[in-house]
């Protein structure tokens, strides 16, 4: 059975969880990633390692908040406009077929 111990992370500002498991003697530290919209769990080696992935995390998701900051109305419509698209088109279609 797997043992599992929770530990919360702060990364200037944004909070993660990392999970301690240990399976058939061996440890293992999960990060718990939301930023794709899902929760997913990222394997590691170490609590170390899991902390900087969630600060490389954190960086990618401030980088992606400015690149959006610089889009004008109109390509933000566009932006909406192809999610919509793809978000009523059936599974496993690209925007080029949905359309």
């Amino acid at each position: 059975m797997a043992e599992q111990t929770k530990f919360e992370y702060t990364s200037d500002g944004v909070d993660f969880v990392i999970y301690k498991t240990i399976k058939a003697g061996q440890t293992c530290w999960l990060l718990a990633d939301k930023s794709t919209g899902e929760r997913r769990l990222l394997n590691h080696l170490s609590r170390k390692a899991a902390e900087r992935r969630a600060d490389q995390i954190r960086a990618a998701m401030v980088k992606g908040q400015a690149h959006r900051a610089l889009l004008s109305n109109g390509q933000w419509q566009d932006v909406c406009m192809a999610v919509e698209i793809l978000r009523s088109a059936q599974t496993c279609e690209s925007l080029g077929s949905a359309i």
